[in-house]
């Protein structure tokens, strides 16, 4: 049986401009607590920086209400709070590259003193799983970081009723 460390964890999921670390930003981004509570943000960006996979695949489902940079950085500092959470990302180094290139490096590296970054494609892997083939399939083929960030929380509920049974 596998008991978590902590259970004050929030889960993330974000879609960025390109796959380039060096200059993609990100453009949506959500946040889920295990309570169910909710935070999507869609990000303020230059439709002329994003690539083509991006304007095809996920700029179709976003709702248009966008806000800036500061106003999104301070809505996830709020939503994110001061428990000091686990973050869970699918493939966090992706997710912790580019919410620093979006929002910011942080005054002290690593950002542990306000929330600690996990991926749970490590975790499955270490469990015998290929994290590339896991969880609840996409009823539609929608990129989006909040329905992403759902299948997320759903995988890692999954992970931990297996491991437990």
């Amino acid at each position: 049986m596998i008991k978590p460390f902590s259970n004050n964890l929030i889960f993330m999921d974000a879609e960025f401009s390109t796959i380039d670390p060096s200059k993609g930003e990100i453009i949506s981004i959500a946040f889920i607590k295990p309570g169910g509570e909710e935070l999507y943000l869609e990000i303020e960006h230059d439709p002329a920086t994003l690539d083509d996979w991006v304007k095809e695949n996920i700029v179709p489902h976003f709702t248009g209400n966008f806000v800036g940079k500061a106003e999104a950085k301070q809505q996830i500092d709020a939503f994110i709070g001061h428990d000091h959470p686990y973050v869970i990302s699918y493939i966090n180094h992706f997710d912790v590259v580019f919410y620093w290139r979006t929002f910011g490096l942080p005054e002290i590296l690593p950002t542990y003193d306000q929330w600690f970054p996990l991926d749970l494609a490590t975790l499955l892997f270490f469990n015998g799983i290929d994290p590339r083939h896991y969880g609840p399939k996409r009823e539609t083929d929608s990129h989006n970081a909040l329905g992403d960030a759902r299948r997320l929380q759903a995988s890692y509920t999954q992970l931990l009723g297996e491991i437990n049974s």
